[in-house]
């Protein structure tokens, strides 16, 4: 909520982590900021989309990625167009991936 610019929206895609939030309704009042749940269909919907992405030879392009304590440069180059493809930033230490095998 507090890295989305006034006027902002952040899209909600899943509840892997629990679907019961608090949060300081004030900021999306007083900022006018919306929170939009998003839904990009079923499993099978995506299974199907990875296959057909496979079949067509079509590959995801990531430009660059972030550790957390760089988001405001991944902010500078983004608005800068530095940035070719996807840009991510890493909410976690890569050594935390790794262990927990989620790369």
């Amino acid at each position: 909520l507090f890295v989305c610019g006034n006027g902002g929206m952040i899209a909600l895609c899943g509840a892997t982590s629990g679907y019961i939030a608090s949060i300081d309704l004030r900021y999306l009042w007083m900022y006018q900021k919306r929170i939009q749940g998003s839904h990009g269909g079923s499993a099978d919907d995506f299974r199907n989309y990875l296959e057909i992405k496979k079949q067509a030879g079509i590959k995801d392009v990531v430009s660059k990625v972030y550790p957390w304590d760089k988001l405001p440069l991944a902010h500078q180059e983004l608005s800068k167009g530095a940035v070719l493809g996807k840009a991510v930033v890493r909410i976690v230490p890569e050594d935390y991936i790794k262990e927990n095998i989620f790369l």
